[in-house]
């Protein structure tokens, strides 16, 4: 411990050590499974060096990091560059990719290119694939990389104006 942070783990073959950690909370490193690191097109907002700081004195140790940049990850050599500038950050990335070419939900990415640079999470972060054959052509070819595909299921023409899903709740709150 430094100044009340964990800076190492101590070696395996040291004696055991007793710390008071007493009104402390002590957990293992946690997972931001959603993270905006808007790096490339909008470092002005966050870059992975900021990004990846600002999770580390937060307590997360990996990160997912979405897709909605601009240019929009889908490109296996864009991805390549982003894994390659990661190396030295305070927290693993692990960069979720577009499930369609430029996230506009009309034919899927270069998956197989994507998950050979490292890419295991295909999403349109966002922004919905509407086309049911497009997201089921993503869906397979995810399931036969061993990915997994996160989907940003809001339809915005179903949800214009509206604050709850149709339901029961919705009924008894009149909403």
């Amino acid at each position: 411990l430094a100044d009340g942070h964990v800076v190492a783990a101590p070696p395996r073959n040291r004696p055991e050590t007793r710390i008071d950690v007493t009104g402390a909370w002590v957990l293992p490193g946690l997972l931001d499974l959603h993270a905006h690191f808007r790096e490339p097109g909008g470092e002005a907002s966050e870059t992975l060096e900021t990004g990846a700081r600002a999770a580390a004195r937060g307590g997360f140790t990996r990160v997912v990091t979405m897709p909605n940049t601009s240019p929009p990850m889908d490109d296996p050599e864009r991805l390549a560059r982003q894994i390659a500038a990661s190396a030295t950050l305070p927290v693993d990335l692990l960069p979720a990719v577009c499930c369609t070419r430029g996230r506009a939900g009309r034919e899927p990415a270069d998956l197989r290119a994507l998950h050979a640079c490292g890419a295991r999470a295909f999403t349109d972060d966002g922004s919905m694939v509407a086309d049911d054959t497009v997201m089921e052509q993503v869906m397979r070819l995810a399931v036969a990389l061993d990915g997994v595909v996160m989907d940003h299921a809001v339809v915005p023409e179903r949800a214009a104006g509206g604050v709850i899903r149709a339901g029961r709740l919705a009924d008894q709150l009149g909403l």
